[in-house]
């Protein structure tokens, strides 16, 4: 088990955001997160990250229990998050930022960061297209796409994605989601994807969780909660 997560709370000062919440995820597995906004879903994968320091109870990643773990200790072990928006620099270029995707890692060589590059430009080949472009000149769907690539660079087997779709036209919705599915088959890293939009987070995981008003209602495969009569009564 590659992620488990047992019993967990999380607060705001004195407010509960999320209670109890349970579930586990195996190696080249993708899970879902969905519900509505408020409902406390970036609470639970800023937890997990170790970006929000006010929660109880246990998640074991790697067999290690990592509940007080700092985010800087989360990327060590093979973490990596994408928070909601475009999370790129900028001024830089599209190669610069990749680059950038590596500054925490101890003499890496020249020759392994172009090859990480590479795996991250077969991946999404526009980001070749464009690696002498600035990114702040791109597209949002461009933008998302190298937020992700820069996550990639330092291998992480586990990737929390914090509602990549915000703001990005339906074509460009499903191009950022099917990467998902490549990133799992091609780079062997499993991927906690929170998401608004219902039928594309199930179309491209293999489980999901539901959570309303912070705690977890629904906990199974994508594939059945997609053809359940009742998923929307879930809201």
């Amino acid at each position: 088990m590659l992620l488990a997560v047992q019993n967990l709370s999380a607060k705001y000062v004195k407010r509960p955001v999320i209670e109890d919440i349970s579930f586990s995820l195996g190696e080249k597995e993708n899970l879902a997160i969905i519900g509505h906004n408020g409902a406390g879903k970036t609470t639970l994968v800023r937890s997990i990250f170790g970006l929000h320091h006010l929660a109880e109870g246990n998640i074991y990643f790697k067999e290690k229990d990592v509940i007080k773990n700092t985010a800087a200790q989360n990327v060590n072990l093979g973490m990596a998050y994408v928070a909601q928006g475009h999370n790129v620099f900028p001024t830089l270029t599209v190669k610069e930022n990749l680059s950038l995707g590596v500054y925490q890692i101890r003499n890496i060589s020249k020759e392994e960061k172009e090859n990480r590059i590479e795996s991250i430009y077969q991946l999404f080949p526009i980001l070749r297209e464009r690696s002498k472009q600035i990114a702040g000149t791109m597209s949002g769907g461009q933008q998302q796409m190298l937020a992700i690539g820069i996550s990639l660079m330092s291998k992480p087997k586990l990737l929390l994605l914090d509602e990549p779709s915000t703001g990005l036209a339906p074509i460009l919705v499903k191009q950022v989601l099917d990467s998902i599915k490549m990133i799992n088959e091609e780079m062997g890293t499993s991927v906690v994807l929170v998401e608004q939009n219902v039928r594309e987070a199930l179309r491209v995981t293999d489980r999901a969780i539901v959570i309303k008003r912070g705690k977890m209602i629904y906990n199974g495969h994508s594939s059945q909660l997609m053809k359940s009569d009742s998923l929307w009564d879930l809201f």
